[in-house]
């Protein structure tokens, strides 16, 4: 019975260490996106648009992947190889 407990916990460490590098590597995507995107975001800024604005724009961007993915991992979880 402590085998069990014992593998429980290196799983729970196991996905706890996998959850972590997946929101590291989210940050990374987000944060490359908007170097990447750094003359658009001066366009907006240019055409007078406040840091608001610009801050929800790139909110609505991050709430549209987040919605995608899980309508996408939702749609996924019935499909099994």
């Amino acid at each position: 019975m402590n085998t069990i407990f014992r593998i429980r916990k290196l799983l729970d460490t196991v996905i706890l260490l996998v959850g972590l590098a997946t929101v590291m590597v989210l940050v990374l995507i987000f944060a490359l996106s908007l170097r990447l995107r750094r003359r658009e975001i001066d366009a907006i800024v240019k055409l007078a648009c406040g840091r608001l604005v610009i801050a929800q724009l790139i909110g609505a961007e991050i709430v549209i992947i987040a919605v995608f993915s899980a309508v996408s991992a939702d749609s996924q979880r019935g499909f099994t190889l």
